[in-house]
């Protein structure tokens, strides 16, 4: 109704355009950015939407040019740094995105993604200490942004603290039992302690929920291996194939 009674009013066009994101209506929520954005060039929250919405399409060169022009509309908007940061990580391009998740946390030191993000990328560098360290910042930011939770389960897996990486996984899936990706985490953790059991309950968690992540039946098979369940084992790999 509001673009109805006023066709210029870029603030609906931009509203509507978060509303059909929500929906998963991303050709829609783009051309509402669009629009808002022929209206007014410089209206940095369109153009950090729509680079969001790009993001979510996987359009990730259109996603870089739209954080790269809300950055330049506006060098302090933290947002338009963290998702950019995303992208580069997304990119491989480690170092760009650090560069720009600590950028966003100078700006807004208690914007607790970009130490996720951060974390996220010093693991891929092998950084684990560093990665430790910024889960760590975001979890006393916000206990219950279960994403840092599982980060730092899989930096504590890969420095072989298993008990620690149970625990952080625990905790994600307390914060959010739909979380594939911790009860997965927590899976390869229990296998590498010995506890069959206890994985194939993690694994078979991760198929309830999405009965098309692959690499749940792969591992799950290999513990079925384990266990000499051979004909089940071959299930999960033909699943997984």
């Amino acid at each position: 109704e509001a673009i109805n009674l006023n066709p210029n009013y870029v603030g609906a066009y931009n509203n509507r355009g978060l509303t059909w994101s929500n929906k998963g209506e991303l050709s829609r929520a783009i051309a509402d950015f669009t629009h808002a954005l022929r209206i007014d060039p410089k209206y940095v929250y369109a153009a950090y939407n729509r680079a969001n919405a790009w993001s979510d399409q996987h359009e990730v060169d259109l996603a870089l040019a739209d954080y790269n022009d809300a950055i330049k509309i506006n060098p302090q908007y933290a947002y338009a740094y963290n998702g950019r940061g995303n992208i580069w990580k997304n990119k491989g391009e480690l170092d760009k995105a650090i560069a720009d998740y600590t950028e966003a946390i100078r700006l807004d030191p208690k914007f607790v993604a970009p130490y996720n993000g951060r974390g996220n990328a010093w693991k891929s560098k092998g950084e684990l200490d560093k990665a430790l360290a910024d889960y760590t910042e975001a979890i006393r930011l916000d206990p219950k942004y279960h994403y840092a939770y599982n980060g730092r389960g899989n930096a504590w897996k890969d420095k072989g603290e298993i008990d620690k990486a149970i625990a952080d996984y625990s905790k994600a899936v307390e914060i959010d039992p739909k979380y594939v990706y911790s009860y997965y985490g927590r899976g390869i953790a229990w296998k590498e302690k010995g506890d069959n059991d206890k994985a194939i309950a993690d694994y078979s968690k991760v198929i309830e929920i999405d009965p098309k992540y692959v690499y749940a039946y792969y591992g799950r098979g290999i513990v079925w291996m384990a266990k000499s369940e051979t004909d089940k084992a071959i299930a999960d790999y033909s699943k997984a194939i």
